[in-house]
């Protein structure tokens, strides 16, 4: 699962560089960076002040019109988004005294490690991995950066994931949301946030950022005229507003939640999880190597949060294997055997997680907020099973089921649950027909659905 070698000319020719690898380097290279505004100048090629890149970022995505309003902008309820797992920029500053290759850098300032395509690229990719990984206990099952290694999440409580790559303006992700809220008069930076974090941690290692999260929510309030926060959640940020609102106490949540709303979310984990953590492979993640993504996540505790919870996949086989006249059909209730069969030595990090699960109540009631929206993707194959047909002497095959190509049907059950035992507030739980994972996030007919649900709050609101 490598990219084609045209497409990896193609990023050279760009002048993308080896960020974190001293092959080839230069400070031409250097300073043109593309998907970083690090260098704020020609002089300063290799450095980076992070509150430069934020403005400068800023300064491209503000749209034409800022102040266009259907309301009040003192009406507004302000807006805070959480993104999916892997759309957070992640920065890194290296003292190493120890490298994988001899053309890794031992020493650097900040730069961006996640996500750049530079970073991919052959012979940078394994200086990126010996980077980014994590150094897991084994005792208590925290991680921890390796030595020499310091990360940083930029940019928290601004909107810096309209585009994956914001330099270039590539692969769209939460602009057509922010975009939609700007024209109705949401503001950027006053009553749309954002609460970026780190891809590679559980939630019972994000003690932090959740406490930054309250503080945010706390702050705009004061800021938008006392007006509650409507959170919303894609994919990974979907489940980890959950789990930060089932933290919170009855009394916080009434003072300043209005609504929760979810995109995809992998309530329960997904089948994609395991396949990531055991084959190392994922639906639409083909930038790395098998094995370069299967070392990688396994250092992660957050890829044991999404791993497939018994609770909610029930007795649903999810790895089956036929070895001569034996066939063996394993569910998430046997998630160590599965552990054991593809050598996956983390299992404490797993068990930490349920054991976050279990206190947070996660499962068991709705989040306790005045309003929960739930929008789903639905129609679209999405791995269900790891099937292998001779043991392991082949590739397994994948055997598909119903979901959004990502997150499997069976998650939806959760928020139907909600909707089901609700006895005060409102709910919408609403499905959209070929609408992908991704696509829950810009496609037009959910970015319609979803602004016209906070317009709604914010005129009913104004009623009373």
């Amino acid at each position: 699962m490598t990219m084609k070698p045209v497409v990896l000319f193609l990023l050279f020719l760009l002048g993308i560089s080896f960020s974190s690898c001293d092959l080839f380097f230069s400070e031409e290279l250097l300073s043109s960076e593309p998907q970083e505004d690090y260098y704020n100048n020609e002089d300063d090629s290799d450095s980076i002040k992070l509150n430069s890149v934020l403005k400068e970022y800023s300064k491209e995505t503000a749209v034409k019109d800022d102040t266009a309003s259907s309301l009040d902008p003192s009406s507004l309820h302000p807006v805070v988004l959480l993104p999916g797992l892997a759309v957070s920029n992640i920065y890194a500053k290296l003292n190493r005294t120890s490298k994988k290759h001899w053309w890794c850098r031992l020493q650097s300032d900040w730069y961006q490690i996640w996500l750049t395509p530079g970073e991919l690229l052959p012979g940078a990719v394994d200086c990126f991995k010996d980077n980014f990984r994590r150094e897991v206990d084994k005792e208590t099952g925290f991680t921890r950066n390796v030595n020499g290694v310091e990360t940083n999440v930029p940019d928290f409580g601004n909107t810096t994931f309209d585009y994956l790559f914001f330099k270039l303006k590539l692969a769209t992700y939460y602009a057509p949301l922010v975009d939609s809220l700007v024209e109705i008069g949401y503001k950027r930076g006053l009553s749309v946030r954002g609460a970026p974090f780190d891809l590679r941690m559980s939630p019972y290692e994000m003690e932090e950022y959740f406490q930054s999260l309250k503080e945010l929510i706390e702050k705009i309030y004061q800021e938008n005229n006392n007006k509650r926060t409507v959170i919303i959640g894609h994919s990974a940020g979907a489940a980890y507003s959950l789990f930060f609102l089932r933290k919170m106490t009855k009394e916080w949540k009434d003072k300043y939640i209005k609504s929760l709303i979810t995109l995809g979310a992998p309530f329960g984990g997904a089948i994609q999880g395991l396949t990531a953590v055991t084959l190392g492979s994922a639906e639409g993640i083909n930038v790395f190597k098998d094995d370069v993504l299967k070392e990688l996540v396994r250092t992660f505790s957050s890829m044991t949060f999404y791993l497939p919870d018994e609770r909610v996949f029930g007795d649903q086989v999810i790895l089956s294997i036929k070895s001569k006249n034996d066939w063996k059909n394993l569910t998430a209730k046997e998630m160590p055997s599965v552990f054991r069969l593809f050598n996956y030595t983390e299992e404490i990090m797993w068990r930490r997680s349920r054991e976050s699960i279990r206190d947070n109540h996660y499962y068991d009631k709705d989040p306790g907020v005045d309003d929960v929206t739930c929008f789903v993707g639905t129609g679209l194959k999405t791995p269900q099973e790891i099937s292998f047909n001779n043991g392991f002497s082949e590739k397994p095959k994948i055997v598909y089921g119903p979901g959004d190509g990502t997150v499997n049907s069976v998650c939806n059950q959760v928020c139907k649950n909600w909707m089901n035992k609700r006895s005060k507030g409102t709910s919408l739980y609403k499905e959209f027909e070929k609408v992908g994972h991704i696509d829950l996030v810009r496609n037009k007919e959910v970015v319609k659905s979803i602004v016209e649900r906070i317009q709604d709050f914010n005129k009913n609101d104004n009623l009373n």
